[in-house]
């Protein structure tokens, strides 16, 4: 895009915000209020060359280019703070309501080489623009775990075709206490806490099939426990401290960068950890030195967290795993001092949690990992005899499958797990 067009598209953002009916009254008759998701690639090879993700740090983001006040002022907070966070879809549905209220020059040189203008097509007849598009489900899951040799081991499962692909090393470093993984993108990032007590992280791209090798994130030491969430294409990370405190820090793959690692919350006493993503709120839980669960949420487009707050009064709680499902509930899981495993829903539109109840009468589980398949949720846990067990929720039809053995590989201390690449 030209610094002219740039400039125009900028001024129309501004005018948008307190001048939206002049704006869209100085609309030309006949302006392209829709176009096909064709055209839009079109728009994007020219911008971006086909780019979603992209940031260069020149103030457009995105496969489109998308001013950051023009996202806002057309609503692409609900769905991303940057339009390169969100999907490609979020991203063709926000450019369809500037294109309706600015019309095709709002891309200059790329919407007219597009035919942006002559193209009247609704992208996504079956999608309600107004609603946060809802991602394609996954039949993959990677599941990682360190084993007895201290090793990362992963094995790749495929639900529709019903296999696993078996545990192999995802790198031969020992000294590996615990992991937490996360899909960004074509790749999965896997973060370790090593014998140092400092966090590692070792990424995959299971295209091309290689990996990067672990290498330090931070030198900051006495790490107990890590968790892992992404909003878009940031990843926000979460370190418990040998102080019993939480710590975050936060990646911007695209720009290469790391924030420094700073304290979420004063509150000590912590003993283990979790989190979860609703919207671009994060949700993050914790264990406490009475062993009931708090929360803490995380608007980072506000930069602000709340305190922590209890999470029912349920006490004698050991291990805590969470995920969301399709339609922004919050699964939460917890295994209990008769090592049976929990379940307690979240609504936080409503403001509400179910309660917990016991999933399994499964008894001898010592840790958690969860991963979301639409309204469905795959839970996996390490047993008593050191096992990978599997079971599945399908919460649109009330049901769980059996705790089935992953394998038959023995000595797991830990494991993760994240939806497939």
């Amino acid at each position: 895009m030209s610094a002219a067009v740039r400039t125009r598209t900028k001024i129309a953002a501004l005018a948008g915000l307190s001048l939206a009916g002049l704006v869209l009254s100085l609309a030309p008759a006949g302006t392209a209020s829709a176009a096909s998701v064709a055209t839009w690639d079109k728009v994007a090879h020219c911008e971006s060359t086909d780019n979603w993700s992209i940031n260069t740090g020149n103030g457009y983001y995105g496969g489109l280019q998308i001013y950051k006040p023009t996202w806002d002022s057309y609503g692409g907070q609900q769905y991303a703070v940057y339009p390169h966070q969100a999907t490609k879809q979020q991203q063709i549905l926000i450019a369809e309501k500037i294109l309706a209220s600015q019309g095709a020059g709002a891309w200059g040189s790329c919407g007219v080489a597009a035919g942006l203008a002559g193209d009247h097509a609704d992208p996504y007849p079956a999608t309600d623009p107004e609603a946060p598009a809802t991602p394609a489900v996954s039949p993959t899951v990677h599941l990682f775990g360190v084993g007895s040799d201290t090793r990362v081991y992963g094995n790749n499962a495929n639900y529709s075709a019903g296999t696993w692909d078996g545990y192999n090393t995802v790198d031969g470093t020992q000294g590996f206490k615990q992991t937490t993984s996360i899909r960004v993108g074509d790749e999965v990032h896997v973060y370790a806490i090593g014998a140092d007590d400092r966090i590692y992280e070792d990424r995959g791209n299971f295209k091309t099939g290689g990996w990067s090798g672990f290498q330090l994130v931070d030198g900051t030491q006495g790490f107990q426990q890590i968790s892992v969430v992404a909003t878009g294409n940031t990843v926000r990370l979460f370190a418990l401290g040998a102080d019993g405190r939480v710590y975050g820090k936060s990646a911007d793959y695209a720009q290469g960068s790391w924030t420094t690692l700073q304290l979420v919350d004063s509150t000590a006493g912590f003993k283990r950890i979790t989190a979860t993503v609703t919207g671009n709120t994060v949700r993050l839980y914790a264990i406490g030195a009475d062993d009931r669960v708090y929360n803490a949420n995380g608007d980072y487009a506000a930069g602000t967290w709340s305190p922590f707050a209890l999470v029912g009064n349920t006490a004698g709680f050991k291990q805590v795993a969470a995920t969301t499902t399709s339609e922004g509930t919050v699964r939460l899981y917890a295994i209990g001092s008769d090592d049976r495993v929990y379940n307690n829903n979240g609504n936080y539109s409503a403001g509400t949690w179910s309660g917990f109840s016991v999933i399994s009468g499964t008894a001898g589980f010592k840790q958690l990992a969860v991963t979301p398949a639409g309204k469905a949720v795959h839970l996996y846990a390490i047993g008593a005899d050191d096992r990978v067990y599997n079971a599945n929720g399908d919460y649109a039809a009330g049901t769980w499958s059996p705790f089935a053995l992953v394998g038959d590989a023995a000595g797991f201390k830990h494991i993760s797990a994240t939806p497939g690449a």
